[in-house]
């Protein structure tokens, strides 16, 4: 199986007249040219560990937006606590 990698395979994209007969043509005559370019599919490991690396990336900004708006909510109702503060045991609201 290949996937063609449409930045670099602009030809379907660009053509004037979206007819799929014509794009698929094209397709086969670059593909019998070998000259397709493709995305190359990585390992399962490796894709795993992007996965795994999004997520932390992902869960690691909503933590610093939860802090942010609690820090925002304790400014709006009077409470003035350093940001450093607000999240340590130091600064922990009983």
């Amino acid at each position: 199986m290949k996937i063609i990698n449409p930045v670099r395979f602009k030809i379907v994209c660009e053509s004037s007249s979206k007819c799929d007969r014509k794009d698929t043509a094209a397709i086969l005559m670059f593909l019998e040219l070998d000259m397709l370019p493709e995305i190359k599919i990585p390992r399962q490991e490796v894709r795993i560990l992007r996965g795994l690396f999004s997520t932390y990336l992902m869960l690691n900004r909503d933590k610093t937006a939860f802090k942010n708006r609690v820090h925002s909510i304790l400014k709006e109702n009077g409470v003035f606590i350093s940001k450093t503060d607000a999240f340590s045991e130091k600064g922990e609201i009983r």
